[in-house]
């Protein structure tokens, strides 16, 4: 059994979405992969596993694999939870929040800069119209 110690890297603590990016991971591999804090453990391919770990920023734990690939894994997972682990959460972050944001903004029509650039020639003309001065 192969076996390693990290400090857990990321602020927000281990919830849903960072355990879900280590159950992926470890779904990568064939190895049999645990996660240790004290004397809990989890399965690092189950997400409600990892949650009830209640994992905090700085807590020390230990990754255990037993495979053939269990070098491999236990190096990955150790590397996502010293700190490659808070930067793909916030890159999942942003991706959620960015199709949030597309698909309320495709409910609008958004004018293209060509389309702007009319609105204000016509904008313009009609507010010298209404002045009474001649552009023309």
């Amino acid at each position: 059994m192969l076996e390693r110690r990290v400090n857990f890297n990321n602020e927000s603590g281990l919830h849903a979405r960072p355990a879900s990016i280590l159950v992926e991971e470890a779904q990568k591999y064939k190895a049999e992969v645990k996660l240790f804090k004290g004397d809990n453990e989890a399965d690092v391919k189950s997400i409600l596993g990892l949650i009830c770990l209640k994992l905090r920023h700085g807590d020390e734990v230990i990754i255990k694999g037993e495979g053939e690939d269990a070098h491999k894994a236990v190096d990955s997972l150790g590397q996502l939870m010293e700190g490659k682990l808070k930067l793909l959460a916030y890159k999942q972050d942003k991706k959620a929040v960015g199709e949030e944001i597309d698909e309320e903004l495709s409910k609008y029509n958004i004018p293209n800069p060509a389309q702007v650039i009319n609105m204000i020639g016509r904008g313009v003309k009609k507010t010298m119209d209404s002045l009474g001065s001649d552009i023309d």
